[in-house]
């Protein structure tokens, strides 16, 4: 069970947090974040959040991974009948797939 620090000293539980809204300073940088939870109320968390990088590791329920390439990705090459491989030397005609 994983607690984040509050902007007024405080925890909440980071399983109750569904939702941010990043709250933004002078320019266009991120200063800190609202947190919703699922009751429904919000709250502010601590400034150490906003540093890039610290929310996503803290919440990763709320950033789903961009996952790993596929091991097997192919190419088709524009104009011609051949797929690439990647990672393969060599190209198979489209009909052999």
């Amino acid at each position: 069970m994983l607690f984040l620090r509050t902007a007024i000293g405080g925890f909440v539980k980071a399983e109750s947090i569904v939702g941010l809204s990043p709250q933004h300073g002078d320019g266009r940088e991120i200063t800190g974040w609202l947190a919703t939870c699922a009751d429904g109320s919000e709250i502010t968390l601590a400034a150490f959040y906003a540093v890039p990088g610290r929310i996503e590791r803290a919440l990763p329920h709320l950033f789903p991974s961009q996952g790993a390439a596929p091991a097997r990705r192919r190419v088709l090459v524009p104009y011609t009948n051949l797929v690439l491989r990647r990672g393969a030397d060599r190209s198979v005609p489209n009909s052999a797939l």
